[in-house]
């Protein structure tokens, strides 16, 4: 495994979001700038630190750099259990933290812009199921609906968001931070967790999803 400086920041946040997504691959998007033509690459998560130096050489070139997981059944693409609920407020991640479903990982992709990916099962599950909960997760907590699918691209932690419109007065791009759980849940948003944990959102009186999510997850293949 290749590894980071002590002070390589960009390094440590890309290697903190991997750990924290938990998946054995990944796909990295490269959106190339005025183009708008996408390249990706499946690798491990060694494989992208590995990259590391080449990819802040592309973003310094204009590319915005995106990761989604990867999992698979046989040959087909599955989820890989974990979905992407983009554009969210810091209330709205605070919220998710306080019903139980703290994400495995939130992104700031720009100041006061957040990304968070909630597992919602240790196993592969059908797109459909995903992208049914990921719609769920994007209308109870205020995400933007046109993200939430089974498989959607978020920002990759360590980089900088090369979008236009997020571009600051003094001509630099915002970089992709990695807050923690601290930083979301400020002293005055803080609540006790409910014990329900992933139920509140899957309960029959929330989702009919509730029995479906816990017994569907897709058999290994032999």
């Amino acid at each position: 495994m290749a590894t980071t400086e002590p002070g390589d920041r960009t390094g440590r946040a890309m290697v903190a979001q991997l750990r924290a997504m938990g998946t054995q691959q990944v796909e990295v998007g490269l959106l190339h700038g005025p183009t708008n033509r996408m390249t990706s690459r499946v690798w491990t998560p060694e494989e992208v630190q590995a990259a590391l130096s080449w990819l802040r050489r592309e973003n310094m070139r204009g590319c915005n750099v995106y990761v989604r997981p990867v999992a698979w059944q046989g040959f087909a693409p599955v989820s890989a259990g974990i979905v992407l609920v983009d554009d969210l407020t810091r209330e709205g991640v605070a919220q998710l933290h306080r019903d139980g479903l703290g994400p495995a990982a939130v992104t700031e992709t720009s100041p006061r812009n957040y990304q968070a990916w909630v597992r919602l099962s240790s196993a592969p599950l059908a797109p459909a199921l995903a992208t049914q909960a990921a719609r769920e997760l994007a209308t109870r907590y205020g995400g933007d609906m046109a993200s939430a699918d089974w498989r959607h691209y978020g920002r990759l932690a360590g980089l900088t968001n090369r979008k236009p419109s997020r571009r600051q007065p003094d001509g630099r791009y915002p970089y992709v931070l990695l807050p923690t759980a601290a930083q979301i849940m400020t002293a005055g948003q803080a609540m006790p967790m409910r014990e329900a944990g992933a139920a509140v959102l899957w309960g029959c009186h929330v989702c009919p999803l509730s029995v479906v999510v816990r017994t569907t997850a897709l058999a290994p293949t032999a």
